[in-house]
């Protein structure tokens, strides 16, 4: 009974043509779901308006989370974002019992339609990316990491590069992470499109961080960060964009590797 009884509450907070009818006549509705007298008494025990309530307050704290969660991206949205989630939980919702999660399965399902939108001109380019920035900006701020102690150790070419726990590198189209705070939908601001790569981390001050990485700087960064060595991240570098390694590009490591360092982005060398 108690497995009838929740598959029968799942369907009951998915479907909201089916609180509709239970509103008018919940034994009958209950009763189709498959449960017999005792269960539709228990189940109805403190009446029918708590069992849709009970719709109401789950839709209503997935749509409060995803606002949450990524506020700009949402308010591109605007009106249509409650009937998306609508729709999203009654095809499938949310898999994850942890609130945290659902975000980002909400995204999965709802790309291609944002997708479709996007290609109409009805939204802009970078929504997406917009949503997967803001939850990557949260997924920061709350990695349970810490981002670590400067090293003791002295940078030699032999060595590695400790980097933040923190870091890690993202591919971009669109560089949302230079979006302002507030975005006016009647007014949204053009961003071309390109290839980009970005060092993201949480600082110092447990702030969220990003910044753009020129071709050779990313291909360094993601070599030191896999533990290469500094002279192999180097030369792994230079190889990757068919560049020789000469005092120039030395010296350009050189400036770099200290402002990383500065930033929070490395740790010193490995010891």
């Amino acid at each position: 009974m108690v497995d009838a009884v929740q598959l029968a509450f799942g369907r009951v907070l998915r479907d909201r043509a089916l609180v509709d009818r239970l509103a008018v006549d919940p034994h009958a509705v209950l009763a189709e779901l498959g449960l017999d007298q005792a269960a539709r008494d228990q189940l109805l025990a403190h009446g029918v308006n708590r069992l849709i309530a009970y719709n109401t307050m789950v839709h209503s704290r997935l749509l409060r989370t995803l606002r949450e969660f990524s506020p700009r991206a949402c308010s591109l949205v605007r009106d249509r974002l409650p009937g998306l989630v609508h729709d999203w939980i009654a095809e499938c919702g949310p898999s994850s019992l942890y609130l945290r999660e659902v975000p980002g399965e909400f995204l999965v399902w709802a790309r291609p339609r944002w997708a479709e939108a996007i290609a109409t001109g009805e939204q802009p380019a970078w929504l997406i990316e917009l949503f997967e920035h803001e939850l990557e900006q949260r997924a920061l701020v709350r990695d349970p990491r810490a981002s670590g102690q400067p090293s003791p150790h002295e940078v030699g070419l032999e060595r590695g590069m400790l980097g933040n726990p923190t870091v890690r590198l993202l591919h971009r189209e669109f560089a949302v992470h230079r979006l302002p705070a507030t975005l006016d939908p009647a007014a949204l601001p053009s961003l071309e499109r390109g290839t980009l790569v970005l060092a993201a981390w949480r600082d110092r001050n447990d702030k969220a961080r990003f910044a753009p990485l020129r071709a050779r700087h990313a291909a360094l960064l993601e070599r030191l960060l896999a533990g290469a060595s500094l002279r192999d991240a180097l030369f792994g570098a230079c190889a990757a964009l068919g560049e020789t390694l000469d005092d120039t590009i030395l010296g350009d490591a050189a400036v770099t590797l200290a402002q990383w360092c500065d930033d929070h982005v490395l740790l010193g060398a490995a010891g």
